[in-house]
């Protein structure tokens, strides 16, 4: 009873803790029946939680804004299992939107939402999971984007205009991606999309151009794993540094080179966005 207790107590810190999610995630795998390792793990990511001080931070933020999901996803055989384990994390951030690439002049940043999952499709190798993390991460993204847009532009559209406005990329702030699997990125920018091997994955590609090029997803970036805020969602042998200075700093500066793939060049105007009711705000 005392470490069932204990297991839905470390849960709940999930929604300040996101340093912690992945390893309250591989202990909630087994809670059903926790031996006595489980029960030091347990004890360990405790301490860990109240050794290491964290919250989340909101600095002051100036329109225009974007929104930059980071999609991150692991996979590991699991052979006393009989199947394989597809974690997805995701860190969705709230930016200035005054620099090319997922960064601002200013480094602050909103950490809006953040997670970590098992990948429920059925996946056969590194690709397969970094494509349908991406897939899922995107479909979260988006729903942060149309709340977003009404808090913001007001409550003016019914469900067919804003479907419209969504389908054709003219909501505010507008929504970029971050990977740092080089190979789908350069599956997702070649100019002719290709077959491959696992031939069904050929429809997400297919799915993540299309709302590319209808500027839904206005650019896909390529960043350094080191500078993957959500790489620490899905590993737990990875620093926590990065991760840290998101939620408890507000701040988020990439220090190596990215590459932006944008082929919707159609610049975005926040008073189209917002009809005749009104802009933007000047601050945040």
């Amino acid at each position: 009873m005392q470490t069932t207790c204990l297991y839905w107590g470390l849960a709940w810190t999930v929604l300040t803790r996101a340093e912690a999610c992945v390893y309250i995630q591989s202990l909630q795998r087994k809670n059903h029946s926790p031996t006595i390792a489980e029960c030091r793990r347990l004890n360990l990511v405790l301490r860990y939680i109240k050794k290491v001080q964290s919250g989340v931070l909101y600095k002051r933020l100036r329109h225009p804004l974007k929104i930059v999901g980071m999609s991150d996803a692991a996979f590991r055989a699991q052979p006393e299992e009989g199947s394989g384990l597809a974690l997805r994390g995701l860190v969705t951030l709230l930016m200035e939107d005054d620099m090319a690439g997922p960064r601002s002049k200013s480094g602050t940043v909103h950490l809006l939402d953040w997670l970590t999952r098992r990948i429920r499709r059925v996946v056969r190798s590194t690709f397969s999971a970094e494509l349908n993390a991406l897939m899922d991460s995107l479909e979260n993204v988006l729903l942060i984007q149309l709340a977003l847009h009404e808090v913001f532009c007001g409550v003016t559209d019914d469900v067919d205009d804003l479907t419209q406005r969504l389908e054709n990329g003219w909501l505010y702030p507008p929504v970029e991606a971050m990977i740092d699997a080089m190979s789908v990125y350069e599956a997702l920018t070649v100019e002719e999309c290709g077959t491959p091997q696992e031939s069904s994955l050929k429809l997400h590609l297919l799915a993540v151009r299309d709302r590319l090029s209808r500027g839904v997803i206005r650019a896909l970036h390529w960043g350094d794993t080191r500078d993957m805020g959500a790489d620490p969602m899905t590993k737990g042998g990875v620093g926590r540094e990065l991760i840290l200075a998101i939620s408890n700093e507000g701040r988020y500066q990439p220090e190596h080179a990215s590459k932006t793939h944008q082929p919707c060049k159609r610049k975005f105007d926040p008073v189209l966005c917002s009809g005749h009711i009104r802009c933007p705000p000047a601050t945040l």
